[in-house]
């Protein structure tokens, strides 16, 4: 059954964590924000897909972002309670110490479950859909980056490129006028139409026109030539969208990852292991980082959390590092990582616990022996 403590905590603890999410949502997705925005001002995305694509991506980062998110929720809730004095009321209450660490605890196990699935399952799902999504945008996407009855300038203006007029659904181009510059000759291309071609194994973008006719040359000399073609493909962009995604790691399934006899495809399982793991890591250094005196700062070991963070976060980075590159046995693996950490942050707990027990024992002693 959980507790008035349980669920004071809980609540507290997750309103913080929810304020600093948000703050590291809006930090992280800035730099992917400007690649989708990017993608679509290159016409490689439609306007409907982007706010798809942003919510996927929120939740694939969701399992990297919680953890730290309740490390520092955790830690100022905490602090702030040693602050304000409810630490000792709830002393007083019969409520400290281990009462206390347990209520957290059952906290930490609950995140530990939440991100435990986000890791596992919905973020090779947000990865694969985010995927399938881009690949669709850039089979259906027409010529909204051009524009027509105006010169374009494409690859830093080696190319020039004018359309007279364009379809109704915007997969057609009509009366084509292409300049393009190669090796120093200078090549012009008309054409009745055109329409765009997607290579599927490399993904790059071309135009194909249709009926039409090809002058090539050198400026100021008379040796050209001119032909004629029913079909003639110029590459407009080279590798739009990432055509070997469906490949990538982040998009396969956490079963087929963890079945695999690849240690590459081992060490991302167990990093997506690590995710939730680190939560109890996490919870167990709050509760020794928290201990503060009473009206003191709650920032007063903030330094110290943060310096925690990014070491733990470096370690787990190198110990998959290790394992892919087989200077760690298989069996270690990276989960050694979230367990030295829960070893670490069980010693910062039971050291005081124990120093304290052993003053009382040396106190009762000299009192003993003053009476005596």
């Amino acid at each position: 059954m959980i507790s008035i403590i349980d669920r004071y905590l809980l609540r507290d603890i997750t309103k913080t964590m929810a304020s600093i999410f948000v703050i590291l949502i809006l930090i992280l997705m800035s730099n992917n924000l400007i690649k989708i925005l990017r993608l679509a001002s290159e016409g490689l995305l439609s306007n409907e897909a982007i706010p798809q694509i942003i919510g996927l991506e929120i939740l694939r980062i969701s399992p990297n972002i919680i953890p730290p998110a309740f490390f520092f929720a955790t830690l100022y809730t905490l602090g702030r309670m040693y602050r304000d004095n409810e630490m000792t009321a709830l002393a007083f209450a019969g409520l400290g110490g281990w009462r206390i660490y347990r209520s957290i605890m059952f906290v930490a196990v609950l995140m530990t479950i939440f991100v435990g699935w986000l890791s596992l399952f919905v973020y090779p799902q947000s990865a694969l859909q985010i995927a399938k999504i881009k690949l669709k945008e850039s089979k259906n996407i027409g010529f909204s980056q051009i524009k027509t009855a105006e010169f374009n300038e494409l690859h830093d203006g080696k190319l020039i490129f004018y359309a007279q007029e364009m379809s109704a659904d915007g997969r057609i181009l009509k009366d084509i006028f292409i300049q393009d510059n190669q090796k120093g000759e200078i090549g012009i291309t008309t054409a009745k139409e055109g329409y765009q071609y997607i290579e599927e194994s490399t993904g790059d973008r071309f135009l194909v026109l249709t009926n039409g006719h090809r002058y090539e040359g050198i400026p100021g000399q008379k040796n050209y030539t001119i032909g004629s073609f029913s079909e003639y493909g110029i590459r407009i962009q080279q590798q739009a969208i990432d055509h070997n995604h469906f490949t990538q790691r982040k998009t396969i399934a956490s079963s087929t990852l963890a079945a695999s006899d690849d240690i590459r495809d081992q060490a991302h399982f167990q990093w997506r292991l690590t995710l939730p793991l680190s939560i109890l890591v996490y919870a167990l250094l709050s509760i020794s980082l928290s201990k503060t005196k009473p009206r003191s700062g709650i920032y007063s070991r903030l330094f110290i959390a943060i310096f925690s963070y990014f070491i733990y976060l470096n370690v787990q980075k190198i110990a998959e590092s290790w394992m892919r590159q087989g200077k760690t046995p298989e069996w270690l693996g990276v989960w050694w990582v979230p367990a030295l950490g829960i070893l670490i942050g069980l010693f910062f707990i039971i050291k005081p616990q124990f120093q304290q027990r052993r003053l009382k024992k040396n106190n009762q002693k000299g009192r003993l022996n003053a009476d005596t």
